[in-house]
């Protein structure tokens, strides 16, 4: 058993506030524990029922405790809350088949008061697992800020949110593991990384499936050693739309595509000048297969490629294998992609030639490029090397092919279609 004791009557039994009896199962007799695991519901003000607002009561029991270290089960059950639910340090949630109902109008669950940027504060120990964030008009489900050192695992955003499912910011040290907005209505965005600083963070098994403009969109300023294992993206205008990266080394190891216009999108050009908006640096995408989208996507007519890269400094694409279908005319075109490096472009249908669908963006001043393709034909025997021409001269390439004893250079110019 677990008795909860108010704080106002701490200092005349023996202990510090947060602290609860329990049991020690020897002669049922009570001590103090530190750290100690309470349903959430056990407090006054929380409805398990779902009907009354739940907020007041669920921030008051938290704050309690004043940053001791405290676990808090959240039974399957719906509750209602009003405003933001912040969580501080030294926190963690097990809500497994537990659902936030939240009515407000801004962010569901954050995990600060505010985005503390590259300086800190951090709030740091913080784990929630299992737990829903439904909204009918809110801005973002789960606002996952400023923390270090903490973990977050099997959430899920459904309902509606004007801005996107999950977004990131300010955070270092962290794992995500199996977050989804599947099914949720998000016009903007499902994931998003953004603000000034994201680094070396691990996101595992995140799957999104909406009609967004972007289901994956990372544009921060400063991110450096961050890893994604498992992407899933799905009936968005774009999938994973890395806009800014800031010093680069983002890794995603397998990225799987179904019903999305353009599965993969690296920087941003000005289409008026070609000049550079934002760019993407060091991404490498280690494993790649997109399935186009089907004739009933509300941007089906947009489609032409599987890949675009705008603007792309140092990027490596390996094991890329997209549907074989007419939706997409191109697999990979780019305007400016200096160091790009991509290794066993293949169709499923095994078409061959596959580096032939490569095309350059026409834009109204050409911009440096440098790319470099291995084994991207599925018909030659002895796989084909495409080196673009010297450093800026990116509208001619050298298609290096092996004759049985000697590789042959032909040079052919890149083809060029509207941006």
């Amino acid at each position: 058993m677990s008795i909860t004791v108010p704080p106002s009557l701490i200092s005349s039994i023996g202990s510090t506030a947060g602290q609860v009896l329990k049991s020690t199962g020897a002669g049922n007799l009570p001590i103090w524990s530190a750290s100690p695991t309470l349903s959430i519901t056990d407090f006054p003000n929380v409805d398990a029922t779902g009907v009354n607002d739940s907020y007041a009561g669920i921030a008051a029991a938290i704050a309690s405790f004043n940053g001791a270290n405290v676990t808090f089960w959240f039974p399957a059950v719906t509750l209602k809350i009003s405003q933001t639910l912040v969580i501080p340090s030294n926190v963690t949630i097990i809500g497994y088949g537990c659902t936030l109902n939240y009515t407000g109008t801004s962010v569901g669950v954050q995990t600060a008061a505010s985005d503390a940027g590259s300086t800190g504060p951090y709030n740091v120990n913080q784990h929630i697992f299992g737990l829903t964030v439904n909204g009918t008009s809110g801005t973002i489900g789960f606002n996952l800020i400023s923390s270090i050192k903490s973990t977050y695992e099997s959430l899920a955003v459904t309902g509606t949110w004007s801005q996107a499912g999950f977004s990131f910011s300010s955070s270092f040290g962290n794992t995500y593991t199996s977050l989804s907005t599947d099914g949720a209505t998000l016009p903007q965005n499902g994931f998003q990384v953004v603000g000034v600083s994201f680094n070396a963070n691990v996101l595992t098994n995140i799957y999104t499936s909406n009609f967004s403009t972007n289901n994956f969109l990372w544009n921060c300023n400063v991110s450096s050693g961050n890893v994604i294992n498992l992407l899933v993206v799905q009936g968005g205008r774009y999938g994973f739309n890395c806009q800014n990266n800031g010093y680069g080394v983002l890794v995603i190891n397998t990225l799987y595509s179904e019903n999305t216009v353009l599965p993969v999108l690296l920087g941003q050009i000005n289409p008026s000048t070609g000049a550079a908006v934002s760019t993407a640096r060091a991404v490498e995408i280690r494993g790649f297969s997109a399935f186009a989208p089907v004739s009933s996507h509300p941007s089906y007519a947009l489609a032409r490629e599987a890949v675009r890269i705008e603007v792309a400094y140092g990027c490596y694409l390996s094991s890329l294998d997209y549907d074989p279908t007419t939706v997409w005319t191109k697999s990979v075109t780019f305007a400016t992609a200096i160091k790009l490096k991509i290794d066993n472009l293949r169709t499923s249908g095994n078409l061959g030639t596959e580096y032939t669908k490569m095309a350059r963006l026409n834009v109204p001043v050409l911009q440096q490029s440098s790319i470099e393709m291995n084994d991207c034909d599925s018909n030659a025997q002895g796989g084909i090397i495409l080196k673009s021409g010297p450093y800026g001269a990116n509208q001619d390439h050298a298609l290096l092919t092996w004759s049985g004893s000697a590789w042959v250079s032909t040079a052919i110019a890149w083809p060029t279609v509207s941006y």
